[in-house]
C-alpha cells in the first residue's frame, strides 16, 4: 500500500468533496424517491454494520467507499460516477489512515453514513452538506 502525501490527500479530498456534494445536490433537487435512495444505500450500509460487528476493518472500509460511490451513482450522472470511481483506492488508503493511525472508532464514520443517507432521503441538501463537512473534516484534521 502506497502512502499518500499531504498534497495528494488534499487533492483527493477536494475532488471527492466536489463530486459527492454535486451529486447529492442533484439527488435532492430531483427529489428521487426516498425508497429508491434507501434501497441503493442499503447494501453497503448492511455490509458496514456486519463488518463493524465482526471487527473486520478492511470490509468496513471497502463498504464505506462503496457507500460514497453509490451516492454519486444515485445522481444519475455517469460522468460523475466515472470520475469518482478511480478515487476509491485513495479513499481506502485514507480511511485506513483515519481509522487505524488516528485510532478513531468505525462507529463514528458509520453513524455519519447513516445520517448522510437520512439527509438524502429527506431531500435535505444543506443537512447532507453539514454531515459531509464533518465526515471529511476527520480526514483533513490528520494533515
Amino acid at each position: 500500500m502506497t502512502l499518500l502525501g499531504v498534497d495528494e490527500v488534499t487533492d483527493v479530498l477536494e475532488v471527492r468533496e466536489a463530486l459527492e456534494r454535486t451529486a447529492a445536490a442533484r439527488v435532492t433537487a430531483l427529489r428521487i424517491d426516498p425508497g429508491a435512495i434507501a434501497a441503493a444505500l442499503r447494501e453497503p450500509l448492511d455490509r458496514q454494520a456486519a463488518a463493524m460487528a465482526a471487527g473486520d476493518l478492511a470490509t468496513f472500509m471497502t463498504a464505506g467507499a462503496d457507500f460514497h460511490l453509490d451516492v454519486v451513482a444515485l445522481s444519475g450522472n455517469p460522468v460523475a460516477e466515472r470520475l469518482f470511481a478511480p478515487l476509491r483506492d485513495h479513499q481506502l488508503r485514507l480511511a485506513r489512515l483515519v481509522l487505524t493511525v488516528a485510532d478513531l472508532e468505525p462507529a463514528e464514520s458509520f453513524a455519519e453514513h447513516l445520517e448522510l443517507g437520512d439527509r438524502l432521503r429527506e431531500h435535505d441538501f444543506a443537512g447532507y452538506s453539514r454531515v459531509l463537512d464533518r465526515h471529511l473534516a476527520r480526514h483533513q484534521g490528520l494533515l
